[in-house]
Order: structure tokens, then C-alpha cells, then sequence
């Protein structure tokens, strides 16, 4: 074997002769130990690239993996949001709320039974002498105090005039439980006594009492008012399409009649809508039913007296803060009335008419 340290000065078959003065010894140990640090150093270099290569492979896997656990997490997140909407949604095919048995007023067991006899509240209610024994027996809500301020002396002189009052039927609407009761006059229109059950007890909604709106219906009928956010009315479905609704596929039209007079208005909401389907359920063919609507797109000046229905705020008319067009639980195919489990004890019986049998 060659080595690059031999010695060129030896001829060719002669063999080599030491040189006294040199260090030949110590040149050729010098030289294997440079050797051997050479051998070793590049050892060492391999073994580190192993290792850099190993912990490559690692770090990759590991983000890997990471990216995938990622992924089936946003996969995961995706799906559940994606069943929640669905079981949420509020544009349910009109099958869909047929079948799910979905509820405005009780169930056909009955409501609730009203603690206290509730014919006893609208005894002490038509014989209160002051504003504040009306305030006593009325039901706290947003507008209840305003409508007891301005309205209050005129509710104590025509209860005082009132002629007899009978009980109609008890129900449960808009998650509140109620009995409703009509009081006529000797000379002017009749009014609905409703007792909801409060957490206080029986109390008069006086909103319902007054047939309160929030605007006045004589001039939405007239044009002098465009809008109502309030109105309570009696609703019946019609077959009335004109000016800016003759499209009858487009458009469902019903009939609003106030408690008394005869001057009606015409809303109109769109069909498939959620309002639609809401009125869809509650009215049947030429039946009326009380109903608290919002109404919009009045035309000023205009004697059409036509009004697109925005919103169904409240099967019959009692009011509270769930909204009847946003609680889709609050649903049902067929309305159920029951007859009062303490019936009224003062006055003589009212005819058909007042006793609701056109609902």
C-alpha cells in the first residue's frame, strides 16, 4: 500500500536508509494521529447528520399531525354549527310545523287554571272608585301606567255605566295564561276584560281593555297615518286584491276590524311568510280572531285603507315580551278555547256574538 510520506531520494531497489539526523519517528506518529483525528472528526460529523436528519423526519410528522387534528377539529366546529342552524331555523317547510304539533295556545287538556277566581278580579275591577284601585288590579307592563294616567277617569265613568259582563273562555296564549270576560254598556260599545295570571295574581291587562293602538284608526283610515307598531284588531281572511296587491300569489289578504264601528282596514302579508303561516293557524275560513299586528306602507291621503302586516305580534290581545312571530314553539295546527272554570256571576247572558263564536 502507497503512502503519500514516502521517501522519492530511495532508487528502485535499494532499500530505504534511515537518515542518523532525521525524525522519522516522530514524523510517522504525527502523521497517524493527524489521520486518526481526520477519521474521527468525520465519525462525528455523521453522526450529528443522522441526527439533524432524524429530528427532521420528527418535526415533520409532528406538524403532520398537528395540521390534521386542525382540520378535524374545523371539520367537527362545521358540522355542529351546521345542525344547530337546522334544528334553529325558522324557514321550516309549512309540513314541518303541521307535524311537530308546534302550539299557540294550550294544549287540548286546558291552560293553566288561574289562581284565585278570576271572575272576582273583574268584580272588584268594575266597581274600583279611583286610579289607583284600578292600578291595584291592572297588569304592570310598558304601557300600562301611561294608559291608567291618561285614560284612567274615563275607565272609572264607563265602568260606572257598564250594564252586565259575562265570561268567555280561559286560554293560554303567548306563553301567558288568561280568561277572557266581555263588558257591555248601557250606550256605547262593548270592551274585553282580560285577567292574565302574573306572578302576583290575576291581574286586567288594560291595553286590551281599551283596545289600545298606536295609532288611531280613524285617521289609518283615512291616510293621515301610515303606520301602526301596535294594533289590535279582529283578523278574517278575504278575497280583496287591489291597487298595489292584485297579485293573489304573491300576497294573502285579510280583513282588520276594530272591536266596534264598522270602518275596516285591509292588511295584506306575503305568502309562505312566517306571519302568513302564524295567521294561517290561527284564523279558519271566514272565522275573525283578535290579533296584535304592526302594520307598514300606508299610503298618505289615500283612501284604500291598504297596510302590509310587518309583523304578528300576539294571538288574541294580549301582549308580552315574546314576540308570537319569533317563538316558533308557540305554534299549533287548530286553536283551543275552554270555558271558564269559574264562570262570571254578575249580568245577564250576552248574545252569540260576544261570546267569540265567530273565532
Amino acid at each position: 500500500m502507497s503512502s503519500k510520506w514516502v521517501n522519492r531520494n530511495v532508487h528502485p531497489g535499494k532499500a530505504q536508509q534511515a537518515d542518523p539526523g532525521s525524525e522519522s519517528g516522530a514524523y510517522r506518529r504525527e502523521y497517524v494521529h493527524k489521520r486518526s483525528s481526520r477519521s474521527s472528526k468525520n465519525d462525528n460529523g455523521k453522526r450529528k447528520s443522522r441526527r439533524r436528519h432524524r429530528f427532521r423526519l420528527r418535526l415533520r410528522f409532528a406538524n403532520r399531525l398537528s395540521a390534521l387534528a386542525s382540520l378535524l377539529v374545523c371539520i367537527l366546529t362545521i358540522a355542529a354549527l351546521v345542525a344547530y342552524l337546522r334544528s334553529h331555523s325558522t324557514d321550516a317547510p309549512t309540513k314541518k310545523w303541521i307535524t311537530e304539533s308546534e302550539r299557540v295556545l294550550a294544549p287540548d287538556s286546558g291552560p293553566d287554571p288561574i289562581i284565585h277566581n278570576p271572575s272576582a278580579t273583574v268584580e272588584k275591577f268594575l266597581a274600583a272608585t279611583s286610579v289607583a284601585d284600578l292600578a291595584k288590579l291592572s297588569r304592570v307592563d310598558d304601557n300600562s301606567p301611561i294608559l291608567l294616567r291618561d285614560h284612567g277617569k274615563e275607565i272609572l265613568a264607563w265602568n260606572k255605566a257598564h250594564a252586565k259582563w259575562k265570561g268567555l273562555y280561559e286560554a293560554k296564549a303567548n306563553g301567558l295564561n288568561f280568561a277572557a270576560f266581555v263588558v257591555q254598556h248601557a250606550t256605547e260599545p262593548k270592551r274585553h276584560a282580560y285577567v292574565v295570571q302574573t306572578t302576583f295574581g290575576p291581574r286586567i291587562d288594560i291595553g286590551a281593555y281599551l283596545g289600545w293602538c298606536s295609532a288611531d284608526w280613524d285617521s289609518l283610515a283615512t291616510g293621515k297615518a301610515t303606520r301602526a307598531s301596535t294594533l289590535r284588531a279582529f283578523a278574517s281572511r278575504i278575497h280583496y286584491y287591489n291597487f298595489r296587491y292584485t297579485d293573489d300569489k304573491a300576497w294573502q289578504s285579510y280583513r282588520l276590524a276594530p272591536l266596534s264601528g264598522t270602518t275596516s282596514l285591509y292588511g295584506y302579508v306575503a305568502r309562505n311568510s312566517n306571519a302568513s303561516r302564524i295567521l294561517d293557524i290561527m284564523i279558519r275560513d271566514k272565522r275573525s280572531f283578535p290579533v296584535i299586528v304592526s302594520l307598514e306602507d300606508g299610503e298618505a291621503g289615500s283612501t284604500h285603507r291598504q297596510f302590509r302586516i310587518s309583523h304578528v305580534l300576539a294571538a288574541d290581545w294580549i301582549s308580552s315580551p315574546d314576540v308570537i312571530e319569533d317563538n316558533i314553539s308557540l305554534l299549533t295546527e287548530k286553536l283551543a278555547f275552554h270555558p271558564l272554570s269559574a264562570p262570571a256571576t254578575d249580568g245577564a247572558p250576552t248574545d252569540g256574538q260576544d261570546n267569540h263564536e265567530d273565532h
